[in-house]
């Protein structure tokens, strides 16, 4: 696969247990520890050319791991040298074995692009789970939309942004709006 290759201690990485609350107010407490996580991954791919076009997401039903894709030079083509592309590819974690879960990912690349060995130059993981920084709580009852953290938190000057704040989406959608709603709450002319 590319030479990917995994360290010992992504492989054993287990939950950790949550940080001492502190002098952190206990009800904001409560809800962190209550958030119902969503394990998943991305795969950033560099490609010498794009895998499709016509979008800058592809929902992948049918997979046995890929959820979608983002093609982050779309919009932005400086978002990868020239002549190449840069795809977000988003999967969910079902299992430990970290290996297996790339290799069903890839699986399910090479079934929708045929010629992905051909064009593929950079492969990088990410795995967001447990309390790993970087995961995110799921879309569930009472963690969606409204229903989300507020940019600004009870503690003096603690403020939030990204995909956990107010909104809907997946995660590319929801980092702008959240860092939009932490501009608005700021009164940034930006915002």
């Amino acid at each position: 696969m590319h030479g990917l290759r995994l360290l010992p201690s992504e492989l054993s990485r287990r939950r950790q247990k949550p940080a001492r609350a502190g002098n952190l107010p206990d009800e904001f407490v409560e809800r962190v520890r209550s958030l119902e996580p969503v394990d998943c991954a991305a795969l950033i791919l560099g490609a010498t050319e794009p895998l499709y076009q016509g979008a800058p997401v592809l929902l992948t039903p049918g997979c046995q791991r890929v959820v979608g894709l983002l093609d982050a030079t779309f919009f932005d083509a400086s978002m990868a040298p020239p002549g190449r592309t840069m795809l977000d590819v988003f999967f969910p974690v079902r299992t430990e074995d970290r290996e297996a879960e790339l290799e069903l990912a890839m699986a399910d690349l090479r079934a929708l692009f045929p010629k992905l060995d051909d064009v593929l130059e950079m492969v990088v993981p990410m795995f967001f789970v447990g309390d790993w920084t970087g995961a995110e709580t799921a879309q569930t009852f009472a963690q969606v939309g409204e229903d989300r953290f507020h940019p600004r938190t009870p503690i003096r000057d603690l403020y939030l942004a990204g995909m956990d704040v107010k909104g809907s989406g997946v995660a590319g959608d929801l980092i702008p709006l959240g860092v939009r709603l932490l501009l608005d709450e700021l009164g940034s002319p930006l915002g």
